[in-house]
């Protein structure tokens, strides 16, 4: 006799399945697409930012003009940092959610080729318990993120360093550093913030 209990929680597993499988494909595209936007809008600033060097550089309201839209720009993108890190946060629970979904019918089915079919699906939990070194070479949407905002926070030392006529040394030697800073902050930022989801 057929049983028709078992038969609906593999129908409501699959649907969730396919649910789940969705979200995480909405979840990767929003993310690329707040990065893509960040990144136009820097873009845009920059250039405008350059055209009101070119009116008035001296001119104390274009200064402030131009400090107040670095600092814009660096608090839109830490926005956006914070939100892509609960984006691969979330992104990670599909995923594990997911290879359970496949463990179960892993293990319901029980053949051996079957549980080879999926065998990469039932491996350990992909989620990031143990955030490694912010780097460059992940290539992540965090990672690109921290890059913009470093540039936008280097090019704001650089403008007022330059604005107060400093000699060069001191404008490129501050903004490296300062773009080295960023990028270290933003790295205990998304450590702290995992930390917190996995502790």
């Amino acid at each position: 006799m057929p049983d028709a209990d078992g038969d609906a929680r593999l129908q409501l597993l699959l649907e969730e399945y396919k649910h789940l499988t969705d979200s995480l494909k909405e979840n990767e595209t929003m993310g690329e697409r707040r990065l893509q936007f960040l990144f136009t809008l820097v873009t845009a600033a920059f250039g405008g930012i350059a055209a009101l060097m070119q009116l008035g550089r001296a001119t104390p309201p274009v200064a402030v003009s131009v400090l107040a839209g670095f600092v814009l720009l660096f608090l839109f993108g830490l926005v956006t940092l914070e939100r892509i890190v609960k984006r691969n946060v979330a992104t990670d629970r599909y995923i594990d959610a997911l290879n359970k979904i496949r463990g179960y019918f892993i293990m319901a089915e029980g053949t051996e080729r079957y549980r080879q079919a999926f065998e990469l699906y039932s491996e350990a939990s992909k989620t990031r318990k143990h955030p490694g070194l912010f780097s460059l070479r992940p290539g992540g949407l965090a990672q690109g993120t921290a890059v913009i905002n470093s540039v936008v926070a280097g090019a704001a030392f650089g403008f007022s360093a330059s604005h107060a006529r400093l000699a060069p040394a001191c404008v490129f030697g501050g903004a490296a550093v300062l773009t080295g800073l960023a990028w270290l902050a933003q790295w205990l930022l998304v450590r702290e913030r995992y930390a917190k989801v996995t502790a």
